[in-house]
């Protein structure tokens, strides 16, 4: 999510790695007594070619948590599918209307401009270098990430269990830490566990020049390092979230995980394992919970085909440019890949106006809006329309309840009269997904998302034409593995969202999921 920002960090911070003392801190002695809980977070980590090899003995350790514990190859993830939602949805238990980061861009009505965390090079320079490292590194977990939803760093500190956070984006917690961020931009105080590692921003252990060229420590091997010094040193705390984010950059160029990087991932889960001396053993003392985050939409080759030109679709009105907008902008465009929210900003500029622009592209899978109580769908390139609202009329396996009008094959939806009940398809808990969506943040606004193949561009926003994407809600963005070790127990739904109360219950046992 911020690699590009991250990148751009590299070149301020060569001269600070002469001196080898950029971001250094002094480890803190976290043992306890008792169960505790590890939880890894592999970026983008799909269900193939993972299960192809774990079927071939290929690796060792992805089979070993699949067979001494549960594997769930169909984990919904939160939408929009981009990190920084996705991690505010694991880390809070809510979906974003309730924790409040819509996406790694949005426009805020509030302060007039248009929000991002770091998606491009140039979209970086644009937006200007220092607000996108204080939106990035500051205001992401300490303003714009609700306050009253707290994490379950937040959660488990407050009750004297102390927690670790190696290299995940979303991460408050209790303890001021202050992010050594190399000249000429300022320092930046955050809260944070009181073990906390964020590349070379926040760590404990030298890992040299590479690593600042790597995307300045947020890597794998950087992350399995400070891990690996923890379980040596018998310091684990309570609980800790590890972050591995080398998966997403090669996804994003391919399309998908290759072998070579599974068994890389593999190798390095191993090192965790190793430094526990006896592999068995350790699922004896910790619980071990690994994970992807969500899926990845291949996008077509042919670029005029595969990308949605918003610029162009709006080239008769004024568009809102990076950063803070104007008096005479009339429309600003939020892409978060294959979805966008799309804002009108003078009073003449209705939602009908933009929808009437958007809704012949057949490339568009859902064009979405609220008015008063209601959800409205709209398919591009037909008249097809479907409403619907939080009420009584049918419920779902998730124990929602909801009141449905038009034409549910476009959310491949199936409603049974007999008991009330829907049957989701090809998108998963959409309903509440997509409802959440709408209400992340204040203002009116759209919810655009492509089909399959395609992706949007918008603001100098990046493409991955021949490569993979997501953004949307649709399976292809939505499903990931994850792997239950330790304990017989399991998450109440195979959701993002229900991870947290999961993992507050095996610590907790007295709390019920």
């Amino acid at each position: 999510m911020i690699k590009v920002l991250i990148a751009i960090m590299v070149g301020l911070a060569i001269i600070s790695w002469v001196y080898g003392k950029i971001g250094m801190r002094k480890p803190v002695d976290t043992a306890e007594n008792g169960k505790k809980v590890i939880l890894i977070v592999i970026d983008s980590l799909l269900s193939q070619p993972l299960e192809s090899l774990m079927a071939q003995n290929k690796v060792p350790a992805f089979s070993f948590l699949k067979e001494n514990g549960s594997y769930i190859n169909r984990v919904i993830s939160s939408f929009p599918t981009m990190s920084v939602t996705i991690d505010s949805t694991l880390l809070t238990g809510q979906y974003p209307d309730q924790h409040r980061v819509p996406g790694l861009r949005w426009y805020s009505y509030e302060e007039n401009r248009l929000i991002q965390y770091g998606d491009g090079f140039l979209s970086v320079l644009k937006s200007g270098i220092r607000q996108v490292i204080q939106d990035g590194l500051f205001h992401l977990n300490n303003t714009h990430l609700n306050k009253e939803t707290l994490t379950i760093h937040e959660e488990l500190e407050a009750s004297g269990r102390s927690t670790a956070s190696i290299n995940a984006l979303i991460y408050r917690s209790n303890h001021p830490k202050t992010l050594a961020v190399p000249w000429p931009a300022a320092k930046i105080q955050t809260m944070a566990p009181g073990y906390f590692v964020l590349g070379n921003f926040y760590r404990y252990l030298t890992s040299g020049l590479y690593s600042f060229i790597n995307y300045y420590g947020v890597n794998n091997n950087a992350s399995i390092q400070h891990l690996v010094h923890l379980i040596r040193r018998d310091r684990l705390p309570f609980f800790t979230t590890v972050y591995l984010a080398d998966l997403d950059h090669e996804s994003h160029r391919k399309g998908g995980n290759s072998e070579k990087s599974i068994l890389k991932v593999d190798q390095q889960l191993q090192q965790v394992f190793h430094a526990f001396g006896e592999w068995k053993p350790a699922l004896e003392q910790y619980v071990f919970i690994v994970m992807g985050d969500s899926g990845v939409c291949k996008v077509l080759h042919d670029k005029s085909t595969a990308v949605v030109d918003l610029d162009q679709t709006f080239h008769s009105m004024k568009i809102a440019p990076l950063g803070r907008s104007g008096p005479k902008d009339e429309i600003a465009i939020a892409v978060n890949e294959r979805m966008s929210y799309i804002y009108p900003l003078q009073d003449h500029v209705q939602l009908k106006d933009i929808i009437d622009k958007l809704k012949q592209d057949e490339r568009l899978d859902t064009i979405c809006w609220k008015n008063k109580d209601w959800i409205y769908v709209l398919q591009g390139g037909s008249k097809k329309e479907l409403r619907y609202r939080k009420g009584s009329a049918f419920s779902d396996k998730y124990n929602q309840h909801w009141d449905i009008e038009g034409e549910i094959e476009i959310l491949d939806l199936q409603l049974d009269s007999s008991t009330s009940s829907i049957t989701y398809g090809a998108y998963p808990d959409g309903l509440m997904r997509l409802f959440t969506a709408l209400h992340s943040h204040d203002g009116n606004f759209l919810v655009v998302t492509t089909g399959p193949g395609y992706e949007m561009k918008g603001a100098t926003s990046i493409t991955h034409e021949g490569g993979g994407a997501h953004g949307a809600f649709h399976e292809e963005d939505s499903y990931f593995p994850m792997f239950i070790a330790g304990t017989k127990e399991k998450p109440r739904y195979n959701r993002m969202v229900d991870i947290k109360d999961f993992i507050i219950g095996l610590l907790n046992p007295t709390k019920s999921n």
